[in-house]
């Protein structure tokens, strides 16, 4: 009789789990440091920790074990044909605003020309950018952004990764990058380069980020998850939000201005 119980808690135990796990979203992101990256098997983050923070508030299952990590081409496919799917860091574009259901903005980065402090730089627009030796990662949106704001291709050295980039504005080899504020702030720290010498020197584009819903998504989660999001980024009562404590864990000392 013992025996038969065991296996029917055991049974009921699956049971109760494959329906909370049929009731998680699955979430899915590119790699975009600090808001989502490796760390370690899992995913983490500041999307990541702001997403858990609103699945928790809301009481809605959620498991980090659910977020992949994959181009951001397959993610809008999945979320637009399949069920209860949220996509990370999705620019709020028009190409994209009917297909999803958006909570946010949760962040604001900005692509931006990047140079030492103490160096003077004169750039009112971006015709004024070709007086400068600019780098920055070829393939990337903020180069992308830059050439089509109509810089030319030919006077931006291009590199295959940021670190090469990074080095070459530490050594003085290169006026300025190009990339996002927040991520070259994280990037450098982790190349152990201190992003308090640097400065903006010229903002081409702010690009708000959302977490983008499949269309199943009931409208009033969607609400209950935007009032979520506005609480995490109410002061608390020592002067810090929650999502600020969060971003601090990944780039102490804030985004590059």
């Amino acid at each position: 009789m013992c025996k038969i119980v065991s296996s029917l808690l055991v049974v009921l135990v699956l049971l109760v789990s494959s329906v909370a796990s049929a009731d998680e979203y699955v979430v899915m992101s590119g790699v975009y440091p600090p808001f989502t990256f490796n760390k370690g098997l899992r995913v983490g983050g500041v999307s990541v920790d702001t997403i858990e923070s609103i699945m928790k508030m809301t009481s809605t299952p959620f498991h980090r074990k659910n977020i992949k990590l994959m181009p951001l081409k397959k993610a809008y496919a999945d979320a637009e044909t399949l069920p209860k799917r949220v996509i990370l860091n999705v620019p709020r574009t028009p190409e994209v605003e009917e297909k999803f259901k958006w909570v946010g903005p949760v962040y604001f980065p900005k692509y931006v020309l990047i140079g030492k402090k103490g160096n003077e730089y004169t750039i009112a627009t971006t015709e004024d950018v070709e007086k400068y030796q600019v780098g920055s990662i070829r393939g990337s949106d903020p180069l992308d952004t830059l050439i089509e704001e109509g810089v030319d291709p030919k006077k931006v050295k291009m590199h295959t990764s940021y670190v090469q980039p990074l080095l070459e504005l530490k050594g003085k080899k290169t006026d300025l990058i190009a990339y996002s504020n927040l991520e070259t702030a994280y990037l450098m720290r982790q190349m152990r380069i201190d992003p308090r010498k640097y400065k903006v020197a010229f903002v081409y584009k702010k690009v708000p980020l959302y977490f983008a819903f499949s269309k199943d998504t009931d409208d009033a989660k969607i609400k209950l998850y935007n009032d979520a999001l506005a609480s995490i980024k109410v002061p608390m009562a020592h002067g810090d939000t929650v999502f600020q404590k969060n971003l601090r864990k990944y780039v102490p000392y804030g985004e590059i201005k």
